[in-house]
């Protein structure tokens, strides 16, 4: 059984595809996480009404000396496991994409 779903999201507005993902991914596991980056208002408004968990990637990346002039691609395998190391709690982590995703 999962225990908490983590993503990374980078320069994203609200759309329908997020909202599947979220609404999905709450009806499988109460803990979800998105690392993220330069989202909307919009959409971290969105994020906070439905209970996610946000985590700011410029803090982490400071924190954790992570040069951020890499690709995103490659900021989310770094973030995904600085995350895991340091911060989660979860026995279950279950990493993927942000916005095309639906949890069944």
């Amino acid at each position: 059984m999962v225990n908490e779903i983590v993503t990374f999201g980078q320069g994203y507005k609200l759309s329908p595809g997020i909202k599947v993902f979220v609404q999905s991914a709450k009806k499988v596991c109460n803990s979800v996480t998105i690392i993220c980056s330069g989202l909307s208002k919009e959409l971290t408004d969105y994020l906070e009404k439905h209970d996610v968990n946000l985590v700011d990637a410029k803090e982490l990346a400071l924190k954790h000396n992570v040069q951020t002039n890499l690709s995103p691609y490659t900021l989310k395998v770094i973030y995904f496991y600085l995350y895991v190391k340091n911060y989660s709690s979860a026995s279950n982590v279950y990493l993927c994409d942000f916005t095309d995703i639906y949890f069944k």
